[in-house]
């Protein structure tokens, strides 16, 4: 899905009164939801809808997580200068390195397990991950 109809849908959403909005497209599939305990209603016809009440809370995107497969510091990037490894959008291939953990001062390749594309990355750059935390969703 491209970025304008997710941003489109984010706004149905907020301005709408909708509490939850679920959409798919062929094996993809998006799902926004409201800031749980807002209470969402149909606004009076007299009055516009609340939007400063209404916060997006999470955008799902459908697709496997690749998570960290060790404790350590998360790099998007191979250097403090280049380019992150992958963005959001990218077609991966299977042991294409999507990103580094840092443990023990070794530097630990994380590699895409299978062809697909970066749906969302999950992990913050330079952030500290557990075993099993979800740094990428491929879609």
């Amino acid at each position: 899905m491209e970025l304008d109809r997710i941003k489109a849908y984010v706004d149905l959403v907020r301005g709408g009164g909708i509490a939850e909005l679920e959409i798919t497209e062929g094996d993809k599939k998006i799902r926004v939801l409201a800031e749980a305990g807002t209470a969402l209603c149909a606004p009076k016809p007299s009055e516009p809808p609340p939007a400063a009440s209404l916060q997006i809370a999470t955008i799902e995107v459908e697709g496997e997580i690749v998570p960290a497969p060790m404790l350590g510091i998360f790099f998007r990037r191979p250097g403090p200068e280049e380019a992150p490894f992958v963005e959001p959008g990218a077609s991966v291939v299977s042991g294409q390195v999507l990103g580094i953990i840092e443990a023990m001062k070794t530097l630990n390749h994380v590699t895409a397990p299978y062809d697909g594309v970066v749906a969302a990355i999950l992990a913050e750059d330079g952030g500290s991950v557990e075993y099993g935390s979800p740094l990428f969703r491929l879609s």
